[in-house]
């Protein structure tokens, strides 16, 4: 039986939550999350009165820096996938990196997009 290696795509809060989730319900195979982003996951702050008069806002991390290590969850921070191939089941970074996965999840979020007006 082959090995299941997960990889998660994306390094936002749903991301993170996948990665907790999965470990949370038994998953102990490879688990794998690749950010373009060169910080741990944190929580995207929503738009209120609170933050937007605060003159330092702090990036809340997802889940605290020491829980990916104690988890095994491998980080892969501040990297641009540059394909994903899904016959051979395999992404490639930009740098020519190459990861294999037998599960594949993309939680990359989106963009907002000014209205033409």
């Amino acid at each position: 039986m082959n090995e299941q290696i997960i990889a998660i795509i994306g390094g936002g809060q749903a991301g993170a939550m996948a990665a907790a989730a999965l470990r949370q319900q038994g998953f102990s195979g490879p688990l794998h999350l690749f950010s373009d982003e060169a910080h741990l996951p944190y929580e995207r702050p929503p738009l209120s009165k609170a933050m937007l008069l605060n003159d330092n806002p702090q990036l809340q991390p997802v889940l605290p820096a020491s829980w990916w290590q104690e988890h095994n969850v491998q980080l892969h921070l501040g990297v641009t996938l540059r394909e994903i191939d899904r016959a051979s089941r395999t992404l490639t970074l930009a740098d020519g990196q190459t990861y294999r996965w037998t599960q594949l999840l993309l939680a990359t979020g989106a963009a907002a997009r000014p209205l033409p007006l």
